[in-house]
């Protein structure tokens, strides 16, 4: 018998002893709950969340004897079912972080949003925000590495720092304390509640931009495009990486299949929207930054790169075919003629998830007020209709060579 076995798989995570189960952990991909269990049961806890009000129980064999709650609002602490205690999580927040945030500053923003919404504060909102709000030295607080990358391009006179996997959530868009004003960009009851709406919705009525808008107080008429600029130093690093992968950086194609939120598209579209490009004559880059797409010995060209290297090497290419991602919304810059497939999104459970019209009216890049030089088509991706999809993505009316 071995001594000491540790097994894992996508849901469960079990370390025994002799047999004798130690430690386990189960977690539901679709809901976020999970529960641990210690020495056969003897201790255990579990996790819920329940459409942003969390509950985490302490349990010795099987009774609870220790309860935390948290509503976005307020940390609440139960001894056998008795409160104990109660904090205000705005509070917790603020004195887990004081020492990262200088008394200097008079409004600090905190972008806790992914690639897509990030994108779009920073182009469309946030000089709107900042003139709105009357803010004399704002801070701005990335949550993710490559917040810090868009801001670079985007926001480079605003101060900024990181702070990664910030703890706990405030579920609040704005709060004060001391003389200092927090905005949240957005809170987690954000997502949850537009996407709620979207579900019960037919029309375009709950988009996810002019959601942002109306929760922030803001007018169309109140925003403008701030144009990425990307250094000359970086945009020479750019196509040294290109260059490197022996890319023909004249005549090529950017290929984007990766997406955190949206369902993965048949590997073998690629592969054969790949090979049609090749005997047009056109050259490929795919961008793989998570290698979630096996494309076998497909002929393409790839390699690591940045926010801002994708955006920048996009630029050059004749064409952009693209899974709907985060990154989408950010290559819209690019004014490359654009194709985007839509599926549906992944870790929903029945009760959460969209159509994909919902998705297409309510996510879609057309009703955002880019700067529209460039053409983007927008379409569900349909394998009943295999043939049109490929004809779609891989029509291109600039002649190879």
């Amino acid at each position: 018998m071995t001594i000491f076995e540790y097994t894992k798989s996508k849901n469960v995570r079990t370390a025994r002893i002799f047999g004798f189960p130690l430690y386990v952990q189960t977690k539901d991909v679709l809901t976020k709950n999970k529960s641990q269990t210690f020495c056969g049961g003897m201790f255990s806890t579990t996790f819920k969340d329940f459409a942003g009000n969390k509950e985490k129980l302490f349990k010795i064999f099987n009774l609870t004897f220790f309860k935390i709650t948290d509503d976005g609002f307020n940390k609440t602490d139960y001894l056998f079912n008795i409160k104990i205690r109660k904090r205000q999580i705005k509070n917790i927040f603020f004195n887990k972080y004081k020492k990262f945030i200088p008394a200097k500053y008079d409004d600090i923003y905190i972008l806790n949003a992914n690639s897509g919404e990030i994108y779009l504060f920073l182009t469309y909102i946030l000089k709107a925000l900042l003139s709105k709000n009357n803010s004399k030295t704002p801070l701005l607080i990335a949550t993710k590495k490559y917040h810090l990358e868009m801001l670079k391009v985007i926001a480079p006179e605003i101060d900024c720092i990181l702070i990664e996997k910030i703890k706990p959530a405030v579920g609040e868009y704005c709060f004060s304390i001391n003389k200092q004003r927090f905005f949240v960009i957005f809170p987690y009851t954000h997502y949850l509640t537009l996407e709620k709406n979207i579900k019960n919705s037919t029309g375009t009525e709950y988009h996810y931009f002019k959601y942002m808008l109306e929760k922030l107080n803001l007018e169309p008429d109140n925003i403008r495009e701030t144009p990425i600029k990307i250094p000359e130093s970086q945009e020479i690093k750019i196509l040294q990486k290109a260059s490197s992968t022996g890319l023909n950086i004249e005549n090529f194609v950017f290929i984007s299949p990766e997406a955190a939120t949206c369902k993965l598209l048949p590997e073998y579209f690629w592969k054969d929207l790949i090979k049609q490009f090749r005997q047009k004559g056109l050259d490929v880059f795919v961008n793989l930054a998570d290698n979630k797409v096996n494309l076998g010995d497909s002929d393409y060209k790839t390699c690591n790169l940045t926010y801002i290297e994708a955006f920048g090497l996009a630029a050059k290419s004749k064409k952009i075919i693209s899974l709907r991602s985060g990154l989408t919304e950010f290559l819209m810059q690019t004014n490359v003629p654009m194709v985007v497939f839509y599926t549906e999104f992944q870790n929903r459970a029945p009760s959460q998830s969209m159509n994909i019209n919902q998705i297409i009216n309510n996510y879609g890049l057309s009703q955002i007020p880019h700067n529209k030089t460039n053409t983007i088509e927008e379409y569900a991706f349909l394998e009943a209709e295999y043939a049109d999809m490929l004809k779609i993505a891989q029509n291109i009316s600039v002649s190879a060579g």
